[in-house]
Parts: structure tokens; sequence; C-alpha cells
């Protein structure tokens, strides 16, 4: 099935995009570093948990690329131990991440809570994701549109309701 394949691909690109920033973390400083890190982690987590969810246990990487075709190759890992990497991940970055970027479509610390309460729901972890949700909703910076019928409309893109949102540009 070409679509299966197709995330399976691009969910691997994604994780060895991200594998590459984490592999050489150590050999530069910068400012920004540890934002950069958790948002890289972030995205490691969504493309893992993507990859769970529709696939179950898969070859599984940390902080080290796949090289091409490793991914059909190498063993797959318990869905259990990828999922502890993922809250792992996931943690990091809501720890040091906030809740509003300076620039729109940055990760955020609620979209790692929001992700991370997703993962625990997938996992059966029902306190954990009420404990994790209830905080984003008490402390984030999220409400509720007064108009849901313009909810998809190009001026409400980024809305007060977004935890996380992909930006898109037709240029």
């Amino acid at each position: 099935n070409q679509q299966l394949r197709d995330i399976w691909s691009w969910m691997y690109a994604g994780v060895n995009r991200a594998n590459y920033i984490m592999e050489f973390q150590d050999k530069t400083d910068f400012e920004g570093k540890t934002s950069v890190l958790a948002q890289t982690r972030f995205l490691r987590a969504y493309y893992y948990f993507e990859l769970v969810k529709w696939f179950g246990d898969v070859p599984f990487a940390v902080d080290t690329r796949l090289q091409f075709g490793d991914q059909f190759s190498i063993g797959r890992t318990p869905k259990t131990e990828i999922y502890t990497q993922i809250e792992i991940d996931l943690m990091f970055a809501a720890n040091n991440l906030p809740y509003v970027q300076a620039q729109t479509g940055r990760i955020t610390k609620g979209a790692a809570q929001a992700l991370l309460g997703k993962v625990y729901l997938y996992q059966d972890k029902f306190a954990e994701a009420a404990a994790i949700l209830e905080d984003l909703i008490d402390n984030g910076p999220y409400n509720l549109l007064s108009d849901y019928s313009t909810m998809f409309e190009n001026d409400n893109e980024n809305n007060i309701e977004s935890v996380f949102e992909v930006q898109y540009t037709d240029e």
C-alpha cells in the first residue's frame, strides 16, 4: 500500500533529521540551543508516535541516524520502549519551552503537553493524561473561540484554540 509506505518513509525521514541534530548536540554551543533541542525532541517524539500508532513495534534509534534503508532491515523495538522515549522527549520539551514563542509555528510547551497527554491516552495511562492535560488547560494560554463557525477560515489560523499548527505557505 503506497500510502502506508509514504507514512513510513516520511516519519523515518523526520526521525533521521531529528536524530542528526541530537547526534551532534555536544559539538557546538549557541544561544537558544536548549530551545532547539527541545523542539527537536518534540518532533522526534511526534514522528515515533505516528510510527507506533500505525505500525506498533518499529525500528528504533535515538541520537543516531539510521542509514538509508536501515529502517527496513534492523529489528523492531517493542512499542513500550519507544513510548518511554517519547515520554522522555516530550517532558524535556515541555520543561524547556515557553507557552508562547516569538515566531509563529515554533513548538511550544503547550504542544508538548498536549502530545504527551495524547501519548498517555494511547497507553491507557488515564491519570497521567488527566494531570498533564489539566495543567495545560489551567496554565496554558488557550481558550475556545466564541464563534466556532469561523474556526477554519484563513483569518483564524493560529487562533486561541490552536495548540500545534503546521505552517504552510504558497511561496
